[in-house]
């Protein structure tokens, strides 16, 4: 099924889905409203025809059809507002929270780190309130055709002759369209510079880049580099615009002179006899209403260009999403380590770049030992840590759970059996306890467990100074909330990669960067205790990354990665009498210890 014919579905089906009751009710009610206004028209005419024939018939009917309309008018009116604002917003919940599902949902975070991919979600993200409106609008675009039917039913019991003044009608229509596809094309094409914007704005208005922002005097430097942006956002979305409306006045006219042109023709029928003075008077209030149908059919259209490629973008995100799910990876991720992980022939090669981050990766790391990887920035020590936790896939080879290709692992059992610690932690602004505990979300409530691993995590002096311990709220931007600096972040952070227990996988990737040294030695005096602790009891494995030697040498391996390939595997002793990189690596920061 073509992108396009799935944009549609869903733009047919997304109000039924999110608000059935609601979007039936919408449908009826405006179907009522649509048709009342052509009622009135023709009431018109029965009017005049009764009173030019003498007829009473006539104008009975006149007075029943124009009371009716007229009822259905106001009660139309009464309804359908608050019908339509509150199925707005239950699209709007719906989509919102359907948007945030399969963004999250996907296991690996390719999505997150290719820009194209971040901007065709980032799109509908902030178009998300437009979605709603557009699933409106195609309810809309139903009552304009059935209003528009109508009228030219009614044209054509005039004369046939007339029905071309609908189709000059549609001129607008077409006009309506290729306004709307540039509307959208150039905003589409301005995401990259707005999203910049927004980031820049979040930048100026961080209150913890205040002090670095005056130290350096980057405001008028941001202000200069966001304003060139929305210049060229502004440049590119009013030259669609007046485009547009150059197509737009040119079918205004068009549809003027032959309204013109169809009044005098039905003003010579009506002399001759050939139209009666009703047929007269139907068509001069029904060229306003042509007028209004065209205008009306165009905004739905130059809206429906607009909405279809949303909705394609919207048909994309849930195919991508269902494309990337690992939905065949079901087995079942082991208890206990029985052999180790190993990573056979692996490279990789993040998405949208040609180059290779590690090439010919092979490594077996035993179960229940505790590996730390070292190497200079960009070796590739991070990134093989989201192998590891399987945020990525590599690009060739695999990596072997006890001989089974972690890839045929349910990934959400994997990270379950998993835990980290990460340099780029982040400040989860919940109470203290909350930023913490979801570390395991099924045991977060359980205080026991939550001051265990704060202990362990030697985030005690952090939660003590805090006014209400667990349940005191972070973040300055709440009223009653507390800021922490730098450090007391990072222990939370750390406390949180303690929650669970008896991980397989324990991944500590430079988790005490904020650190000082000696905060950092009964730091991995803990991991090490956990580190034997969980090997013991599910042979599980520690993999820790850092800068610091001096913190690896309690490693029972000693990964050193150079230029995307492992060049050296041992003990520290072992490595040291090698003489190969680790003992230059590990001479040259000790030198500038002493």
């Amino acid at each position: 099924m073509r992108e396009s014919t799935r944009g549609i579905w869903l733009w047919l089906s997304t109000g039924f889905r999110a608000a059935p009751v609601l979007s039936c009710l919408a449908l009826v009610t405006g179907t009522i409203g649509a048709v009342q206004g052509p009622a009135q028209a023709y009431a018109v005419k029965l009017l005049v025809d009764g009173l030019a024939e003498h007829s009473s018939g006539k104008l009975i009917g006149a007075a029943a059809i124009f009371g009716g309309a007229v009822v259905a008018f106001f009660v139309v009116n009464m309804v359908s507002w608050a019908i339509q604002d509150t199925t707005i917003d239950r699209v709007y919940d719906y989509v919102h929270a359907d948007l945030i599902r399969l963004t999250t949902g996907i296991p690996s975070i390719v999505h997150h780190e290719r820009p194209d991919i971040a901007d065709r979600i980032e799109l509908l993200h902030r178009r998300a309130r437009q979605i709603s409106f557009n699933v409106m609008n195609l309810l809309s675009i139903l009552f304009m055709i059935v209003s528009s039917v109508t009228i030219v039913v009614l044209v054509a019991t005039i004369s046939p002759v007339l029905l071309l003044l609908p189709v000059v009608g549609l001129l607008r229509v077409w006009t309506g369209y290729l306004d709307g596809k540039l509307r959208f094309g150039a905003r589409e094409a301005t995401t990259h510079h707005t999203r910049l914007v927004e980031r820049l704005t979040a930048i100026v208005k961080n209150p913890h880049h205040a002090l670095e922002l005056r130290t350096f005097g980057l405001q008028q430097v941001l202000l200069d580099r966001m304003d060139g942006m929305l210049e060229v956002v502004a440049k590119q979305r009013v030259g669609a615009c007046m485009k547009g409306m150059w197509y737009e006045l040119a079918a205004r006219v068009t549809f003027g002179l032959a309204f013109a042109a169809a009044i005098v023709y039905a003003a010579e029928q009506t002399r001759v006899g050939a139209i009666s003075a009703g047929g007269l008077a139907l068509l001069v209030v029904l060229g306003a209403r042509i007028d209004q149908a065209a205008g009306g059919i165009a905004s739905a259209t130059r809206d429906t260009g607009e909405s279809i490629r949303l909705f394609e973008r919207y048909a994309w995100l849930r195919r991508y999403a269902s494309e990337q799910s690992w939905r065949t990876a079901t087995d079942p991720a082991p208890t206990k380590l029985q052999r180790g992980i190993e990573l056979r022939d692996v490279e990789f090669g993040y998405p949208g770049s040609d180059e290779r981050v590690l090439r010919d990766v092979n490594l077996f790391i035993p179960a229940g030992s505790a590996v730390a990887l070292v190497g200079e920035n960009g070796a590739g020590k991070s990134t093989l840590v989201k192998l590891l936790a399987r945020l990525y896939d590599p690009s060739s080879g695999a990596v072997l759970v006890d001989g089974k290709d972690l890839r045929t692992i349910d990934p959400e059992q994997w990270r379950a059996r998993a835990s980290a610690a990460f340099q780029d932690f982040v400040k989860f602004e919940f109470t203290a306890g909350g930023a913490v505990g979801v570390g395991d979300t099924g045991r977060m409530d359980q205080e026991p467990v939550l001051q265990s691993a704060i202990v362990r995590g030697n985030a005690t002096d952090v939660v003590h100074g805090l006014p209400e311990g667990l349940d005191t709220q972070l973040g300055k931007r709440f009223s009653n909330g507390v800021d922490l600096s730098g450090g007391q972040w990072q222990r939370l952070a750390i406390a949180r990669g303690f929650m669970r227990t008896n991980p397989l996988l324990l991944l500590l990737d430079e988790p005490t960067a904020a650190l000082d040294p000696e905060a950092e030695h009964d730091l991995y005096d803990q991991f090490a205790q956990a580190s034997m602790a969980t090997s013991r009891s599910t042979g599980g494995i520690t993999v820790l990354v850092s800068h610091r030697f001096s913190t690896v040498r309690m490693a029972d391996l000693i990964v050193v990665l150079h230029d995307g390939r492992v060049s050296e595997v041992g003990t520290h002793a072992e490595l040291l009498a090698a003489g190969g990189r680790y003992a230059e690596l590990f001479e040259l920061q000790a030198r500038a210890y002493r």
